[in-house]
């Protein structure tokens, strides 16, 4: 897949060397990949489907309520069964409540778990491990969320690098010869070009 600067070169449009960066900075703000957009999509279709489940869950919690209010009408003089009655409806309706709430909470985990890994998408961890305890760490922090950004998230990140910089693959590892090296350093036993 082509980047930006391929794109415009095809069609003739070469972007200076001074302008670059300041381009690149403004193209990553306003424009969205295909992986990105397809991520929202499936983002809004799990929403989509946990609001559907929601609802059906409302829906049958009413209906029961109607069911049980009906029964309390048609119980007349029977002053045990009305008190029966309503308990089952205070319980139906105490259910319905904390189940909406769970929903909720659950909604606002899995929205602030998307919001941590779209912050981090420009990350290359070293194992998938590595990145999983990130994520874990990263989720307990509760960063506060401004339009969008997680506050003290790339602070946190500065910190993470210092204290397990092992957890993070800042350049890619090349296998030269059986012996393993980064790219972009020389070996400080030779500095021998190696030949592909």
């Amino acid at each position: 897949m082509k980047n930006y600067e391929e794109l415009l070169k095809d069609i003739g449009i070469d972007i200076p060397d001074d302008k670059k960066e300041e381009f690149g900075k403004l193209f990553n703000e306003n424009y969205k990949t295909i992986a990105e957009v397809e991520k929202l999509k499936t983002k809004l279709e799990n929403s989509t489907s946990d609001n559907s489940n929601l609802n059906e869950r409302l829906e049958q919690s009413q209906k029961d309520i109607t069911e049980l209010k009906e029964k309390l009408e048609a119980s007349g003089e029977d002053a045990t069964k009305i008190q029966e009655l309503q308990l089952e409806v205070d319980n139906l309706l105490k259910k319905n409540e904390e189940q909406s709430k769970q929903f909720a909470e659950a909604e606002k985990q899995r929205d602030y778990l998307n919001s941590v890994k779209d912050a981090m998408k420009d990350l290359k961890f070293s194992s998938k491990s590595a990145e999983q305890t990130f994520i874990n760490k990263a989720v307990e922090k509760q960063f506060a969320i401004d339009n969008g950004k997680l506050l003290g998230f790339d602070e946190f990140v500065k910190d993470y690098k210092e204290n397990d910089s092992g957890a993070f693959v800042e350049k890619a590892d090349v296998t030269l010869g059986g012996k393993s090296e980064k790219l972009g350093e020389e070996s400080p036993k030779s500095s021998k070009k190696h030949a592909f």
